[in-house]
C-alpha cells in the first residue's frame, strides 16, 4: 500500500473515531463522565469529522499533496453541507410572498389590563424556517446531570413569531390555553395574537391574527412557505432522550459544523422576520 492510502486509511480511522467518541459521549449510557466529554468536545466534533473525510478522500488522488489540500477544501462544502444541500442549492431562489391587513392599532399601557400582548397556544407543528440548521438541539438537567432533545427554539416558526413579538413590543405577554382557563371568556377582554398554519397545493400558508378584546384588528399571511420546512422530530423532551436517539443525534452531528453555520449566515430563511416586525409596529405601540 502506498504512503498516500496509508494516509487516507489513517484519516477515514480517525473520522470514525471523532463519530463514535460523539455519539457516545451524548449516549446516556456514558452516563456522567460521557456528559462531561460532549461539554467539553462534542461542539467541534462535527467539524472536525467533515475536515478528516475531505483530506481522507482527498488522499486517494494520485497526485501531489498542494492538489490533494486543494480538492480537500473543496470537498468540506458537500461533506459539510451534507443532506442540507438540495436545501441549500434551492434556498437563494427563496423569497417570502406576505400581505397584511391593519384596521386598528393597540396603545400598551404600564398600568391597567393592556399591559401586554398574550398569544393563544395552539399545537402548531414544527415547522423550522432555517434550511440548513439543526432541528433539534440538546437541554441539561443539572439535577439529573443528564442531556435531553428539545426542537431548535431558534429555528422553529412558531418560536420566531412569539420572540419577534415580546420583543419588539418590549414587554413578555403569556402563552395562554383560553380553553384551559377557569374563565375561558379571557380572550374577550385582552389583546392576543393568533397563529394558525394550513397545506396549500405545494407548500404551507400561516396566518396571524391581531385581537383587542375580542375584534379581529389585523392580519399578516405568508404564503409559499416550502413543504420541507414541515419536519416533526422523533423523542424530543425529558424522559423521552432514548427514544429515537440515533436519528436525532445524527441530526446534530450533520448539521452543526463550521459549514452548516456559513450557510445559515448567508442564505435567506422561510422567516418574513423584517416584514413581520414592521406588521407588529403598524398594529401595537410598544412600551417606552
Amino acid at each position: 500500500m502506498t504512503v498516500p492510502k496509508v494516509t487516507s486509511f489513517r484519516l477515514f480511522v480517525l473520522a470514525s473515531c471523532l463519530t463514535l467518541l460523539f455519539y457516545l459521549s451524548l449516549h446516556s449510557a456514558s452516563d456522567f463522565v460521557g456528559g462531561i466529554i460532549f461539554l467539553l468536545v462534542g461542539g467541534a466534533l462535527p467539524s472536525l469529522i467533515v475536515v478528516a473525510l475531505a483530506l481522507a478522500l482527498a488522499w486517494l488522488l494520485p497526485t501531489t499533496r498542494f492538489v490533494r489540500f486543494l480538492t480537500a477544501i473543496a470537498l468540506t462544502v458537500p461533506i459539510g453541507l451534507n443532506s442540507s444541500l438540495p436545501d441549500v442549492v434551492a434556498s437563494p431562489g427563496y423569497r417570502a410572498e406576505v400581505s397584511s391587513d391593519i384596521r386598528g392599532r393597540v396603545v400598551l399601557a404600564n398600568a391597567g389590563p393592556l399591559r401586554s400582548v398574550d398569544v393563544k397556544y395552539s399545537n402548531w407543528g414544527a415547522f423550522f424556517v432555517h434550511p440548513a440548521r439543526a432541528r433539534v438541539e440538546l437541554g441539561g438537567d443539572e439535577g439529573c446531570g443528564c442531556f435531553y432533545f428539545l426542537d431548535a427554539k431558534t429555528n422553529l416558526y412558531s418560536d420566531l413569531i412569539i420572540e419577534k413579538l415580546f420583543a419588539t413590543v418590549m414587554r413578555r405577554g403569556a402563552l395562554v390555553k383560553y380553553d384551559a382557563l377557569d374563565d375561558p371568556s379571557q380572550e374577550r377582554r385582552d389583546v392576543h395574537l393568533e397563529l394558525s398554519f394550513w397545506q396549500e397545493a405545494s407548500s404551507y400558508r400561516s396566518l396571524v391574527e391581531v385581537f383587542d378584546r375580542g375584534i379581529k384588528i389585523a392580519a399578516f399571511a405568508h404564503t409559499n412557505i416550502p413543504i420541507r420546512a414541515y419536519v416533526e422530530p422523533i423523542g424530543v423532551g425529558r424522559g423521552h432522550f432514548d427514544k429515537n436517539f440515533w436519528q436525532n443525534a445524527t441530526d446534530i452531528l450533520l448539521h452543526s459544523n463550521l459549514w452548516t453555520w456559513l450557510a445559515d449566515q448567508i442564505l435567506p430563511n422561510y422567516f418574513p422576520d423584517r416584514e413581520f416586525e414592521r406588521f407588529i409596529v403598524g398594529v401595537i405601540s410598544p412600551l417606552k
